[in-house]
């Protein structure tokens, strides 16, 4: 950790009280217990080394969300003394708000505590006039909260919309760290066949006439059911044409598109021969086939054929 701190400083004050982390994380704060290992110094700057704690726990003061990016939001704040500064908008909450100024701050007037009255321009929406008093100052930063509601619906419908971005930015964020987890870890080799469908009994029918050529599991046509089944890459999609209407076969169209199968495509049709096909081809399907039980043999044989000639011989 990057400090100002001197080594008597870091001895003698961090080094005889409990010494706590904290850091934003999930739009809120979190904190752990540590303590401090050492003092380092070179001439890029001065480090503190700490123990990194065994656990983490929700550590929020604010009472609510802030807005961690208000955009080209400006103003300025005055002083009870008369002194004006320019000043741009960090965060902001409903309570309170951070601020940049871009003018040097006086001595007197702007110290925790004081009352000021701001005037800001928010960003594609209204002007913010308030009373507020300054709760903490560190150089040219200045936290404050406000006093009083004047003014404050505007802020609030202001920040709505923005506050859904931020949350909406955040999963994004945890989905994309997911997924780049996920794609960098070890492909599985392909393995078995997948059916498409939620019909039970086509699923038992199936695996009987397979036998033991190969295993079968099933997942029903939804986007986050068949995304997770294809983490296991199947030697085979079987995808079940049960109506051949337009509505299902855009759906299942559209459903593969979100995991492209980089495996033979078989379509089994349920007697709509001329729709099944049509999804087939709208499909790019390696074959197309109208199920019949008891042609369990043909099938099997079938598959098998398939599976050689996209695989190979080491393959069944």
């Amino acid at each position: 950790i990057k400090t100002q701190l001197g080594p008597d400083s870091a001895r003698h004050t961090l080094g005889r009280q409990p010494f706590k982390i904290r850091f934003s994380w999930g739009l809120t704060m979190y904190a752990g217990q540590t303590r401090l290992l050492g003092y380092e110094q070179d001439e890029k700057g001065r480090y503190l080394r700490v123990e990194v704690p065994e656990t983490l726990a929700p550590d929020e003061f604010r009472k609510a969300l802030r807005l961690e990016r208000p955009g080209r939001s400006s103003g300025a704040i005055s002083s009870r003394e008369g002194d004006i500064l320019r000043v741009s908008l960090e965060n902001v909450s409903e309570f309170g708000a951070a601020f940049f100024c871009q003018d040097p701050v006086p001595e007197i007037g702007f110290q925790a505590g004081r009352t000021l009255s701001l005037s800001i321009a928010l960003e594609r929406g209204p002007s913010l006039e308030a009373e507020a008093v300054v709760v903490h100052a560190d150089g040219q930063n200045l936290g404050v909260r406000f006093l009083g509601d004047r003014e404050l619906a505007h802020l609030k419908a202001w920040m709505e919309p923005r506050l859904r971005e931020q949350v909406r930015l955040w999963e994004n964020r945890a989905e994309i760290r997911a997924q780049a987890i996920q794609a960098v870890q070890p492909k599985r080799e392909p393995s078995g066949a997948l059916l498409l469908s939620q019909d039970e009994a086509l699923m038992e029918a199936l695996q009987g006439a397979l036998q033991e050529l190969l295993p079968l599991r099933q997942s029903p046509p939804t986007v986050a059911r068949f995304k997770e089944a294809m983490e296991q890459p199947p030697l085979l999609l079987v995808v079940e044409c049960a109506q051949g209407s337009l509505e299902e076969r855009h759906r299942l169209r559209n459903l593969l598109e979100t995991k492209a199968p980089m495996c033979p495509v078989l379509v089994l049709g349920r007697g709509h021969g001329e729709r099944s096909r049509l999804l087939a081809e709208e499909l790019k399907a390696t074959l197309h086939m109208e199920w019949n039980p008891a042609q369990g043999l043909f099938f099997r044989r079938l598959v098998q054929g398939l599976l050689r000639r996209h695989w190979g011989e080491a393959n069944p």
